[in-house]
């Protein structure tokens, strides 16, 4: 029997506001960029949680990294 090769589906998520618009994709690649810029290593981080808010296109993450490799989560805000 011939197994069809499946398709690999791609998904695209873009925030759309006031004449922005801004792909997830490239948002988290912009702050695991800033992260690994500040000297974190991304196998370090539990947690990763980005927040966009429109109004003013401000993005924040909070990067919650176990006791074992940082003591407290990092905060930031990333300007657009």
């Amino acid at each position: 029997m011939i197994k069809k090769k499946e398709s690999i589906m791609k998904t695209k998520i873009e925030v759309q506001f006031q004449e922005r618009n801004i792909d997830v994709k490239d948002t988290e690649k912009l702050v695991k960029e800033n992260l690994k810029a500040a000297g974190v290593k991304m196998n370090t981080i539990a947690n990763l949680d980005i927040y966009y808010q429109p109004e003013e296109g401000d993005i924040y993450y909070v990067a919650t990294i176990p006791l074992a490799f940082h003591s407290q989560p990092r905060i930031k805000k990333l300007l657009q």
